[in-house]
């Protein structure tokens, strides 16, 4: 394990490292502690996420909406 916060230092570092499977660690130098495999620190899977399921989310409410009208209809007949 190699920690360097210069980059020149880091890249000749690399050269050195053996052959085999690579990936880059992301810090986040406001909070050191947190790490991630993504530049972003994963935001943009966030994202996705929450693009693909606001519409379910108002296609439930929408029908629970309909629900309880329906209910309160058959109710007050």
């Amino acid at each position: 394990m190699f920690v360097n916060a210069d980059r020149d230092v880091a890249l000749d570092a690399l050269d050195d490292w053996p052959a085999g499977r690579e990936f880059t660690l992301y810090i986040n130098m406001d909070a050191p502690g947190s790490v991630s495999l993504y530049p972003d620190g994963g935001r943009g899977g966030m994202v996705a996420a929450a693009v693909v399921l606001a519409p379910a989310l108002v296609i439930v409410i929408g029908f629970i909406v309909f629900l309880i009208r329906r209910r309160r209809k058959a109710v007050s007949t």
